[in-house]
C-alpha cells in the first residue's frame, strides 16, 4: 500500500513536470525576497478626475487643511500589473532533510517535520529539486533550499502564507527602490488573518502574512467611498439628507454621524462623519449624492479598484456592512490608502481627531493616531464577520509605511508591532 502510494505521487509530479507546472524559475541560488510585484501607482502625473484644490469651511484648525507630507498630490495608474503565474506546492508525506544546494557538497540544514508545505520551483528528476521555503513567520528566514521530491507529493498552498523581502529591488510599478532589511528576523507574529507592511516610498511589500487573502474589510471599505467621492464630487456641495440614522441603527447596528431627514450638509462635513465616525449614514448619502444611487456608486468603487490593479478588491456596498461578494485584501487595502494619501484632502480626512462644523461634533475612532508617534491615518473597522480591522499609516525620519491587519484580536497592538519592525528593521537610502 505504501508503494503504491509512493509510485501515485511520482506520477503526480512528473505529471506536473509535463505539463509545465514545475518549471523553472531561473538560475537564482540567493533567497528569493517574497515582495510581490505592486500594482501601486505611479507617482508624478495629475490623474484625470482628481480634484487638486478644495474649498474649505470651517472646522478643523480653523478650516486650514493640513497637507499631506507626501512628495507629490496626485497619482495616476498607467495599467494594472500583469497577472502573476500560478505556484505550485509540494507537502512532505514523512520527516525530510533538506540541503542549502543541489550537489553532494551541500550543506544540510536540518531535517523538517512531516507535512512542511514548500514551493516547487525546479523539479529534478535523480537529484534534488529546488524548492522555496516562505517560513513559517518565526524561525528562518525566507529562502530556495533543496530535497529529493521522494518525500513529496502535490499540496495546496500553506495555511499561512508568509512573505519577507530582502529589500532594495526597484519597484517596477513605481520606479522607486524598496528600502533594505538590515534585520534578520521576522516581526512579532501578529495575531491578525491576514497582515502586512508596504513601504509607503516605493509601494513595495515589505512583510506579508497571507497578504492576497480575500476576506470581508468592513468600513475599511470607506477608504475607497472617501477617494472616490473626492474624485467625482465637490466639497462645498450641498446635500439634502433624506436618511435617518436612528433607524438605520436599529435595524442594522450602523455606526452613524447623526444624519437626520431634512438637514442640509455640506460633501466636506459628510467626507468627515464618514472617516472620523465611519458613519454609514454618510456612505450611503454620499454615493447617491455623487452617483445618484448606491449601486451606481458601487459601481465606480469597483472601475477604480480595477484601474488600479487590486486583484483581490470587490465592492457591493459604500459602507462595508457584510456582503455576500464583498471582499479585500490586506495588500489592497495598504496599496489603495497609499494612492490616497497621494491626494491632500484625503490625508486630511484621515489625520483629522476632530471635526466641528455645521452641529456636527465628531471625533476620529481610529486608535492608532494617539497610541503611535508619528501615526497619521487612515481607517479601522469592525463587523461579526470581518472581526476587527485596521489600516495605519506612520511616518518616522521622513518615511511613510503602512500596515494593514485584518481579523485581529487587538489591531492597535498589531499595527504597532509592525511599525516599530519596519522602522527598525529596514534602511531608506537617503
Amino acid at each position: 500500500m505504501r508503494m503504491t502510494h509512493h509510485l501515485a505521487i511520482l506520477g503526480l509530479l512528473g505529471t506536473m513536470t509535463l505539463s509545465g507546472l514545475g518549471g523553472r524559475w531561473g538560475d537564482r541560488t540567493a533567497p528569493v525576497a517574497m515582495a510581490a510585484p505592486s500594482p501601486a501607482p505611479v507617482v508624478g502625473a495629475t490623474a484625470p478626475g482628481v480634484v487638486t484644490s478644495f474649498a474649505t469651511s470651517a472646522g478643523v484648525n480653523g478650516g486650514a487643511l493640513v497637507a499631506a507630507p507626501s512628495p507629490t498630490a496626485t497619482a495616476q495608474i498607467e495599467a494594472a500589473a500583469p497577472a502573476e503565474p500560478a505556484r505550485q506546492w509540494v507537502q512532505n508525506f514523512r520527516p525530510t532533510e533538506i540541503f542549502d544546494g543541489p550537489g553532494t557538497q551541500a550543506k544540510s540544514l536540518g531535517t523538517v517535520a512531516q507535512f512542511s508545505t514548500y514551493q516547487l520551483v525546479e523539479q529534478i528528476e535523480d537529484g534534488r529539486s529546488r524548492l522555496f521555503d516562505p517560513g513559517q513567520g518565526r524561525g528562518r528566514l525566507p529562502a530556495a533550499v533543496w530535497a529529493n521530491l521522494g518525500d513529496f507529493g502535490p499540496s495546496g498552498p500553506p495555511k499561512y502564507e508568509y512573505e519577507l523581502a530582502k529589500g532594495g529591488d526597484l519597484n517596477a510599478a513605481t520606479g522607486k527602490t524598496a528600502p533594505d532589511r538590515i534585520a534578520s528576523g521576522w516581526p512579532p507574529l501578529p495575531t491578525a488573518e491576514s497582515a502586512v507592511i508596504v513601504d509607503g516610498d516605493s509601494g513595495a511589500l515589505l512583510y506579508a502574512k497571507n497578504a492576497h487573502e480575500r476576506l470581508p474589510q468592513a468600513s475599511t471599505t470607506k477608504i475607497m467611498t472617501a477617494i472616490v467621492a473626492l474624485e467625482y464630487g465637490h466639497l462645498d456641495d450641498k446635500v439634502n439628507v433624506q436618511i435617518d440614522s436612528n433607524d438605520l441603527y436599529l435595524k442594522t447596528e450602523s455606526t452613524v454621524m447623526g444624519l437626520m431627514p431634512g438637514q442640509t450638509v455640506t460633501m466636506e462635513t459628510l467626507l468627515y462623519g464618514l472617516i472620523l465616525s465611519s458613519g454609514n449614514d454618510a456612505a450611503i448619502e454620499i454615493a447617491k449624492h455623487v452617483a445618484g444611487s448606491e449601486s451606481k456608486f458601487v459601481e465606480m468603487m469597483n472601475a477604480k479598484a480595477q484601474a488600479l490593479g487590486l486583484r483581490d478588491t470587490h465592492f457591493i456596498n459604500p459602507h462595508g456592512l457584510d456582503a455576500d461578494g464583498h471582499y479585500s485584501s490586506a495588500y489592497d487595502l495598504a496599496i489603495l490608502s497609499r494612492y490616497g494619501f497621494q491626494n491632500p484632502k484625503f490625508y486630511a480626512l484621515s489625520n483629522a481627531r476632530h471635526w466641528n462644523a455645521e452641529s456636527f461634533d465628531l471625533w476620529n475612532l481610529n486608535k492608532l493616531l494617539n497610541a503611535y508617534p508619528g501615526a497619521d491615518g487612515v481607517k479601522p473597522g469592525f463587523t461579526d464577520n470581518a472581526g476587527k480591522c485596521l489600516v495605519g499609516s506612520a511616518v518616522k525620519d521622513n518615511h511613510r509605511v503602512f500596515v494593514t491587519v485584518m481579523r485581529s484580536d487587538d489591531t492597535t497592538s498589531d499595527a504597532k508591532a509592525l511599525l516599530d519592525y519596519a522602522f527598525a528593521s529596514f534602511h531608506w537610502a537617503s
